[in-house]
């Protein structure tokens, strides 16, 4: 909430700012309010129609709000404007396999993805990150071979920030491996992580049916955040 409003007297302070709006807009997501996400998004956007990562802000935005076909474009102009940044590539896939009839699009999204993953990773092979996020896209587009040894190497190169361990919640999930996926979420809602965190994942539906996550739902309602 400090955070909207400092960014929200930015975006007032200089009504042209893109970045203040975009920033505002991505302070909306984590509250959860994607209605004035999506706004204040589509604003810094129309201020800076080249931004990328406000479009593929507007189209996580949007595919919060279940609106797939209206957040397609967004994530579309995103990969056209940088295509370049793996990430963006990411929330086209994520956008393709939330539509159903898709998927051979998504996967070629997330193979894209991996290749930009793997050239950055060329040039800077000690980004945790970096390693844990082409672990994912190896996974998501039908080569899981690799994708356990590079989980392990981002792991062993400090892969702990919260968005690393939710990607590897995917990772193990989609590896057909519940039960590990289940403990690090457990161990991501210890530190603060939401249930709003995963809604936008496409591949973690059949995780929350599980009994056991709605067990680890209720037991972080008891349990006060760790930072």
């Amino acid at each position: 909430q400090e955070a909207i409003q400092a960014f929200g007297a930015a975006s007032v302070a200089a009504p042209g700012s893109s970045l203040a709006l975009s920033n505002l807009g991505d302070e909306y997501l984590q509250i959860g309010d994607f209605t004035k996400a999506t706004e204040c998004l589509k604003k810094s956007l129309s201020l800076q129609p080249d931004f990328d990562a406000a479009a593929a802000n507007t189209s996580l935005a949007l595919r919060y709000q279940g609106k797939f076909e209206e957040a397609l474009p967004f994530a579309l102009k995103s990969v056209e404007l940088n295509p370049s940044d793996d990430m963006n590539w990411l929330e086209l896939g994520d956008c393709y396999s939330s539509l159903g009839n898709r998927q051979n699009e998504a996967k070629n999204a997330y193979l894209r993805a991996a290749k930009e993953a793997e050239r950055h990773l060329r040039t800077d092979a000690t980004d945790g990150p970096g390693w844990m996020l082409l672990a994912l896209y190896r996974v998501k587009s039908g080569s899981p071979q690799d994708a356990l040894s590079f989980e392990e190497r981002a792991e062993s190169l400090g892969a702990d920030d919260m968005d690393s361990q939710l990607y590897k919640v995917r990772i193990l999930e989609l590896l057909g491996k519940r039960e590990e996926a289940l403990a690090t979420l457990s161990a991501c809602f210890r530190r603060g992580a939401t249930a709003l965190q995963i809604a936008p994942f496409p591949d973690l539906q059949s995780l929350r049916k599980d009994p056991r996550y709605r067990k680890i739902l209720q037991a972080k309602s008891l349990t006060p955040a760790m930072g």
